[in-house]
């Protein structure tokens, strides 16, 4: 691979960006959780895919596909962290979880230059693509969905039982008058959390 003709950042940053902006209207129809859990996978094989590229088109367009789902967990991470977090620790909470983005960054390059010697970078890559085997499972078995979207779908009973495992209060409508339904826009964020 000609290492040139690939402006990696600019394509990773690329797709990352343009997932993110449609992560919330997709975490809208399809749940948090299952975005989430697409993302982790996505990401997964596109790193895995990326590491067996053999031409600098094949690695870049890799690079963007795996953008994608990097952007789509960012956004969703976010908002699922602001619905789950205590109240009056929402920001510092937030704060934290999107500092390990930079804080990943650093890492994998620090990894890079201990590893890159021995394994090369298509070794680093599949590092990249652990996430399958270790997160995805994980998240599949541990992560919550959001109380807030189950409520704004009328999945009332489904809503009262996570709120009731996780501590996350129900929604102000819905506790405010039995069988209210949540407003349009309670649940959601991004541009669709715009024009609601």
């Amino acid at each position: 691979i000609d290492w040139y003709e690939v402006q990696v950042g600019d394509l990773l940053g690329e797709g990352a960006s343009g997932r993110a902006l449609l992560a919330g209207a997709v975490g809208d129809m399809l749940g948090r959780r299952k975005v989430m859990l697409i993302s982790y996978a996505w990401f997964s094989v596109g790193m895995g895919l990326t590491a067996m590229a053999t031409t600098s088109a094949a690695f870049g367009w890799l690079r963007f596909a795996t953008g994608l789902g990097i952007g789509s967990l960012v956004a969703t991470t976010a908002a699922l962290v602001a619905e789950y977090a205590p109240a009056g620790k929402k920001n510092m909470i937030n704060a934290i979880t999107n500092g390990g983005i930079p804080l990943g960054s650093l890492l994998a390059a620090l990894l890079a230059i201990l590893l890159m010697q021995h394994i090369g970078w298509r070794g680093m890559f599949w590092i990249g693509a652990l996430p399958i085997v270790t997160l995805l499972p994980l998240a599949y078995f541990k992560m919550p969905e959001s109380v807030v979207w189950l409520a704004s779908r009328g999945r009332m009973d489904e809503a009262r039982a996570m709120s009731e495992r996780t501590g996350v209060p129900m929604p102000e409508a819905v506790l405010a008058m039995p069988g209210a339904k949540v407003p349009a826009g309670a649940g959601k964020v991004g541009f669709a959390g715009l024009f609601s």
